[in-house]
């Protein structure tokens, strides 16, 4: 009991030295992210076809070790992930998913860029975002654009 508690201490310690010594420095302890709030909707007059029909991006910061992974998928569910320069280049972020329940509702992911990727100011982001039903098959398919600022 009394390792743990001294371990304990000593992780506490180490974590105050870390935020005093960024804070100080000036050094980046955070690593960039895109918020992304998908608003979906069944569209009446094409025989009920799934769509979304808007989106927000929010840009935001995510401690330097937030660990960052592909999301599980768990059908139905909602997905995205982004590209840069073609839609049909290697993915720069990872996968993020979220399970949909029903045929209405609002969805907030969270793309974390692969392997330090930090895009720069003017950067375009091609988002593929997809829907899929519950065996995961493709119901819904788009792609949005965001300009990196």
């Amino acid at each position: 009991m009394k390792k743990i508690t001294q371990l304990v201490i000593a992780l506490i310690v180490f974590a105050l030295i870390i935020g005093i010594y960024s804070s100080v420095s000036g050094l980046d302890m955070s690593k960039p992210a895109l918020r992304l709030t998908i608003i979906t909707n069944t569209n009446t007059s094409e025989a009920d076809k799934l769509e979304i029909t808007n989106i927000t991006f929010e840009q935001i910061s995510v401690p330097i070790f937030y660990v960052s992974a592909d999301s599980p998928p768990e059908f139905p569910d909602i997905d995205v992930e982004a590209r840069i320069n073609t839609i049909t280049s290697a993915p720069i972020s990872y996968w993020a998913s979220k399970k949909r329940i029903g045929t209405n509702g609002t969805y907030d992911l969270t793309l974390t860029f692969r392997n330090n990727f930090k895009p720069s100011p003017g950067e375009m982001l091609i988002l593929a975002l997809r829907m899929n039903d519950f065996r995961g098959n493709l119901e819904y398919k788009t792609t949005a654009f965001y300009g990196w600022k």
